[in-house]
Parts: C-alpha cells; sequence; structure tokens
C-alpha cells in the first residue's frame, strides 16, 4: 500500500465510523429520548477516559517504533524520522493540554470562574 492509499483508507475509516455514531446517538435520541443520551454518556465517561489515555500512551510511547516503521516502509526518509522523534514529547504535551482543557472540563471551570467574578 502507498501513503496515498493509507490516508484515504484511514480517512473513509474515520468518517464511516463518525457517521456510525451520529446515527446510533440519532436513533437513541429519537427512541428513548436526550434524557437517556445524556445518561448513557455520563455512564460512559470513565470508560472513554481509559480509552483516550491508552490511545495517548500508544501514540507517545509506540512514537519511535512509528516512526522506524514510516522509515522502513520508505514514506520519510532517515533526517525527517530524527525530526519527527525530536518532537514527540511536544506532541505529547499538546496532547494532554487538550485532554485537560477540553475533556475534564477545566475550560467550563475558567468560564464559570470569569463570570462569577464580574
Amino acid at each position: 500500500m502507498t501513503p496515498r492509499s493509507i490516508q484515504r483508507w484511514l480517512l473513509w475509516l474515520t468518517l464511516t465510523g463518525l457517521v456510525l455514531i451520529a446515527v446510533i446517538m440519532g436513533l437513541v435520541v429519537s427512541v428513548y429520548g436526550v434524557a437517556a443520551l445524556n445518561t448513557g454518556v455520563h455512564q460512559l465517561k470513565p470508560v472513554l477516559l481509559g480509552w483516550r489515555v491508552l490511545v495517548t500512551a500508544v501514540l507517545i510511547g509506540g512514537w519511535p517504533i512509528w516512526m522506524a516503521t514510516a522509515t522502513n516502509r520508505g514514506w520519510i526518509d532517515a533526517s525527517k524520522q530524527a525530526e519527527l522523534v525530536n518532537i514527540r514529547w511536544y506532541c505529547a504535551l499538546w496532547l494532554l493540554l487538550l485532554e485537560v482543557v477540553f475533556n475534564q472540563g477545566f475550560l467550563s471551570y475558567l468560564v464559570n470562574l470569569m463570570l462569577d467574578i464580574s
């Protein structure tokens, strides 16, 4: 497989997954109501947190392996591999920052704090 075909395959897989999730959520809302959807999402929060942590750990922990594989397959050259291995911790910090700000409620906490002050 060429890098282009892999990118196309991953894009279609992602889009299919997103459409499937949207259809399932729409069916749950239409059959059981919004309260059931909110209850289900609330119950799944620990599982989803575990999933995000696992994906982040695999991505960051396996980063050198992913880059070596990409180099061996000819997708990137050795200089690009060294550059990408060097930015691993910047990406890790960025992912953790996004997790804290958006998924752990830090942004809503800041907004509520600003509204309470004014």
